[in-house]
């Protein structure tokens, strides 16, 4: 390996670093089995499993399904985990975006049918 090439790693892995800290999870991905479901799953960047963890605020409109996870975590902004976690809803998700409350993040939910 080239100097130039130890010293780019090298500089990758301290700006991870740096960017490690508590950071609020975020909402990766949704999943329902289908149009008519009221549980959806939904994918957290998050290297554990929520168990122990105050449960996500949901608030429910026609449109979308906003969820604010109220865990943070010091696997920096890139976490290459994700773990699941069930979401029930006073109504069927239908065609409604989820949206990640803290960032704004519209995911569209995968329908399994």
């Amino acid at each position: 390996m080239n100097a130039r090439l130890v010293s780019v790693l090298a500089a990758v892995s301290l700006l991870l670093v740096g960017c490690s800290g508590d950071q609020w999870v975020r909402v990766l991905d949704a999943h329902a089995e289908s149009a008519d479901a009221t549980v959806v799953t939904i994918g957290l960047g998050i290297c554990r499993q929520p168990d122990q963890e105050p449960p996500p605020t949901v608030t429910e409109s026609s449109t979308e399904v906003r969820i604010r996870i109220n865990i943070k975590h010091g696997d920096g902004p890139a976490v290459s985990c994700e773990a699941l976690q069930d979401i029930s809803l006073k109504s069927p998700i239908g065609h409604r975006a989820v949206i990640d409350d803290r960032t704004g993040r519209r995911i569209d939910v995968v329908l399994f049918h």
